[in-house]
């Protein structure tokens, strides 16, 4: 489901402008799962999505399939977020 979102996220033009709400709770979700990554392993199995990853064969960028190798918030996550907010809010200004 991550990855759809992402392809909605990749796919916004000014036309199709994602409400800053939905952008910020998106970025909220996102840090959830990031905070629960240990449990998230223990329920999914590292295994089985290193499995699924390879199935995917998930881009790097797509960090959500990598949380078994992941040990810090990946950087980019953090910058997307406030340039991704600073076109969204100077869009709508």
């Amino acid at each position: 489901m991550r990855d759809k979102i992402q392809s909605i996220l990749e796919e916004s033009t000014p036309e199709k402008e994602i409400p800053g709400s939905l952008f910020e709770r998106i970025h909220e979700l996102d840090g959830m799962l990031w905070a629960e990554r240990e449990t998230f392993l223990i329920v999914v199995g590292e295994k089985e999505l290193r499995h699924a990853r390879q199935q995917q064969r998930s881009p790097r960028a797509h960090w959500w399939w990598y949380l078994d190798e992941l040990k810090i918030l990946p950087h980019p996550l953090q910058e997307q977020r406030g340039r991704l907010a600073r076109v969204f809010v100077s869009a709508s200004g």
